[in-house]
């Protein structure tokens, strides 16, 4: 676990080695209900275009980040730095209801780190997020979770993410194979084979005998937050799920971010609970992102297969979205057997600031978790 001494000495260092880059900037630190949404999701969108282009993203805006706030009922962190006014840099701590003794502290999830254009490749990020650690730490907080582009997990002394435990494929599917292919700048021929792809395992239709896929409603609230927490994977770090907490989730609507959740169950017993958001990209469009699909163990893959294809359907024909996207961290399914393609890998960190439970590579990897 990292020491206060730990920050501060790194701190230290990039501030002999980069002292007139930084010079005349203010730290702060926030929470989601005091910090500057608007500006924060500006300055990430731009960074994000910088280094990606105009390809279709998680959709940081300020209802997103409220979507979060309501979800775990806890205020999370924000760490930003300003020069003359104005959001230089910034990092998120999404909050994440976690199933530690109440005395424990709050999880985050680190995410959306970036500077402006002018502090890029200036040693701004490594201060960044050595603040960020700081601020976790200083507030009590038991652990964060760190989403990264990139492959293989590696172990790296001197980073502030110490543990990067697991890669995690992300997944997609096309709903709407013309827009899927037009928004993700396919080719002819890559076209071509979604097309195919989605011909082969199509969404929708009838399911089997006995399996029935409907709405979340709030009678079924307590049932499946009990049933979430009963079965999601992992051993160890796992999540907590409050009936009123899932019900704020599943009935988000704000700025064209919207929520949903699915039953499945089998003879009329649950067996399956599936939960995400349509994610706006612009013009209009949206993708279906998958946050949690748990299923009962008894579930075979035929039946999970067209639970899932139901939930498809149902986000092309009532949310309008023209892809579903899901990492394999939120739904353990072999995603790539139902006609999922991989479509890029991340890593998954956390830094221990105290927990009660041991957060180690295997924890992590196990954990339930959205992509951020």
């Amino acid at each position: 676990m990292p020491s206060e001494a730990f920050f501060q000495k790194r701190l230290e260092r990039l501030q002999k080695r980069h002292g007139d880059t930084f010079s005349g900037l203010g730290w702060e630190t926030r929470t989601l209900d005091d910090a500057p949404l608007p500006e924060i999701c500006a300055l990430i969108s731009d960074a994000w275009e910088r280094a990606y282009g105009r390809r279709v993203r998680i959709a940081y805006t300020p209802s997103l980040l409220r979507l979060a706030r309501a979800f775990s009922g806890a205020p999370g962190l924000v760490t930003l730095a300003r020069r003359d006014g104005r959001v230089r840099a910034v990092a998120l701590g999404l909050p994440m209801a976690a199933d530690l003794p109440p005395d424990a502290g709050e999880v985050t999830i680190t995410t959306g780190f970036c500077t402006s254009a002018e502090y890029e490749n200036s040693g701004l990020v490594d201060a960044l997020l050595l603040h960020h650690g700081l601020n976790c730490l200083l507030a009590g907080h038991a652990f964060s979770l760190y989403w990264r582009a990139g492959g293989a997990p590696e172990a790296d002394r001197d980073a502030p993410t110490a543990l990067r435990a697991a890669t995690v494929p992300l997944y997609a599917k096309a709903l709407d194979c013309a827009r899927a292919a037009h928004l993700g700048g396919l080719s002819f021929f890559q076209g071509l084979g979604l097309r195919w792809m989605t011909w082969r395992h199509r969404s929708g239709g009838a399911p089997p005998a006995g399996l029935a896929v409907a709405r979340l409603e709030e009678e079924d609230m307590e049932e499946a937050a009990a049933f979430l927490e009963r079965h999601q994977p992992g051993v160890g770090l796992r999540r907590r799920y409050a009936p009123e907490r899932l019900a704020a989730y599943v009935n988000w609507n704000e700025d064209g971010l919207r929520g949903a959740g699915w039953t499945v169950r089998r003879n009329g017993r649950l067996a399956g609970v599936v939960y995400g958001y349509a994610n706006p990209v612009g013009g209009g469009d949206a993708y279906f992102a998958v946050d949690g699909a748990v299923f009962a163990p008894e579930l075979d893959p035929a039946a999970v297969a067209a639970a899932l294809s139901a939930v498809e359907a149902a986000a092309r024909d009532r949310l309008g979205c023209f892809a579903v996207m899901a990492p394999a961290s939120a739904c353990r399914a072999p995603l790539g057997r139902m006609g999922y393609l991989p479509v890029r890998t991340y890593r998954v960190g956390a830094m221990d600031f105290g927990s009660p439970v041991p957060v180690n590579p295997a924890a992590v990897a196990g954990l339930l978790l959205e992509l951020r």
